[in-house]
């Protein structure tokens, strides 16, 4: 399903579980800001949501062509075993095919995981529904301030042996982005 030139044309993009009020059944979501961000960045790219149902998503990401995906962020690991399962599969999925893929914030947390990383809680006054600056390791050392809602980061000491920091805290304790 890849395109003749070799790039991805659809990717499956993971949604953090909801309880609607008044209603006693867990919910898939995605926010909304997901639909304009991907329009955006992944210009010729189709993209699917991608439900949290377990083993049986491989069967849905082949079904659906997939070639890469986009594990979101929301609710810390073990909060849904459900959804940690799914994106456990997709990730063994897209290592097992060669696809590519992108973890934000739990999504991050959760390549981590898998790949034998270690996480650790961090500071909720500079992590928290807050800005903070990085810093990228380009050549240029060139900070940026980003957004975080994480109570959990991934300590440069404890990153997986197979990912490469791309992105640190100002005091070099948390990685912010990583590579593979």
């Amino acid at each position: 399903m890849t395109s003749p030139n070799g790039k991805v044309r659809r990717i499956g993009i993971t949604m953090r579980v909801v309880r609607a009020k008044n209603y006693n059944e867990p919910r898939d979501a995605l926010a909304r800001d997901w639909a304009t961000f991907l329009s955006v960045a992944t210009i010729g790219i189709d993209w699917l949501a991608v439900p949290n149902i377990g083993e049986r998503v491989i069967e849905y990401a082949k079904s659906w062509g997939l070639e890469g995906f986009i594990l979101t962020g929301g609710e810390d690991l073990g909060i849904s075993t459900l959804r940690d399962k799914t994106e456990r599969m997709i990730l063994e999925f897209a290592v097992s095919h060669k696809l590519p893929v992108f973890g934000v914030c739990r999504g991050f947390q959760m390549l981590q995981t898998f790949f034998n990383g270690k996480t650790q809680p961090c500071s909720q006054d500079e992590h928290v529904s807050t800005r903070h600056d990085v810093r990228l390791l380009d050549d240029a050392g060139t900070i940026t301030n980003v957004n975080s809602y994480h109570s959990t980061g991934i300590p440069i000491d404890g990153l997986a042996r197979c990912l490469k920091p791309l992105a640190v805290t100002l005091d070099r304790k948390l990685v912010e982005a990583a590579g593979h």
